[in-house]
């Protein structure tokens, strides 16, 4: 196999890999994430900087991210088809390409709700899924959100 790209661009796609295979491949049962959000306030920084310049950048740049994630995506979708969940949550969503893909991933008639901390990129993601009664997205910081109890069969983050 030949190396396409130079060392630090393959550092950059490496950390990005792993961020992904971490963000996608942990499906959760819902009761030991409220168990853990319990012990969170709010992140005041993090909704700053999400809200700012590099939520503003992603949703100006969402085409280009869905495509440079896009087979890490289809690999860990993969694994998920068929999964026996009815109401999933996706923890930050962002510009909701996750929720979505959940959504038509899931058994049919899953419901998936997406939240996020960066307003700019729920925007972006709402109008990507205006056409979907199956996808709703919160504005919020997960980590201090009171989630209804038992509302989610699982969730990804």
């Amino acid at each position: 196999m030949r190396l396409l790209c130079g060392l630090k661009k393959f550092k950059r796609i490496v950390s990005a890999v792993t961020l992904l295979v971490m963000i996608f491949s942990h499906l959760l049962i819902i009761g030991e994430l409220e168990d853990v959000m319990a012990n969170y306030g709010e992140n005041e920084s993090q909704r700053k900087f999400w809200n700012e310049a590099p939520g503003q950048s992603w949703v100006k740049h969402d085409g280009v991210m869905n495509l440079r994630l896009g087979n890490i995506s289809d690999i860990l979708f993969d694994r998920l088809k068929g999964t026996p969940a009815f109401n999933v949550l996706d923890i930050g969503c962002g510009t909701g390409s996750t929720s979505i893909r959940l959504a038509k991933t899931l058994t049919q008639g899953a419901l998936v709700t997406g939240i996020d901390i960066s307003k700019p990129m729920l925007e972006k993601a709402r109008e990507k899924a205006i056409e979907l009664a199956n996808v709703s997205f919160v504005a919020a910081d997960a980590q201090a959100y009171q989630f209804e109890l038992g509302k989610f069969d699982a969730a990804i983050y």
